[in-house]
């Protein structure tokens, strides 16, 4: 049997002494803190905006667009490890939506991609919702460790 292949096969088999080891929410209390838990596959709404995680969608070239287009509001996910955008207008002077896919905080050079090329960067999003359809929707990407924000520098620069 291939290595990948037996390695998939031990991720995927039932092991029961590892049963609820990997709830990361129940483990960290999340839902007694306060705290929404979306199940992967699922969406969330803060006020307009649609937020997701990508599998849902899948990845392209343009795969802001394919978010706007599939999801037709205003949406952002994660999933594919780069930042991009896409606004999509239609007849009415209003009418305008966005899609916004996220970096994430994960390897940018992960096994999988076997040494090849990608846009892969680290980043996280911020909302800043301030009533009915207004919102500012910011991207701010690590850099060496360190990101900027609000006028404001954070992180440590890495050696």
């Amino acid at each position: 049997m291939p290595p990948s292949l037996r390695k998939y096969q031990l991720s995927t088999t039932y092991r029961p002494e590892l049963e609820g080891a990997l709830n990361i929410s129940k483990n960290l209390g999340l839902l007694e803190r306060g705290w929404q838990v979306i199940p992967q596959g699922g969406h969330f709404k803060i006020d307009h905006i649609l937020l997701m995680h990508g599998d849902q969608i899948g990845s392209a070239l343009h795969v802001a667009k394919k978010l706007v287009d599939t999801t037709g509001r205003v949406s952002i996910m994660g999933h594919v490890h780069r930042f991009s955008a896409f606004t999509k207008v239609g007849i009415e002077p209003a009418d305008k939506w966005i899609g916004i896919t996220l970096p994430c905080l994960s390897s940018l050079s992960p096994a999988y991609a076997k040494g090849q090329p990608n846009a892969f960067l680290h980043g996280f999003g911020v909302i800043e919702s301030w009533g009915r359809h207004r919102a500012n929707i910011y991207v701010p990407i690590i850099t060496n460790g360190q990101f900027a924000f609000g006028g404001r520098l954070y992180g440590r620069k890495k050696s």
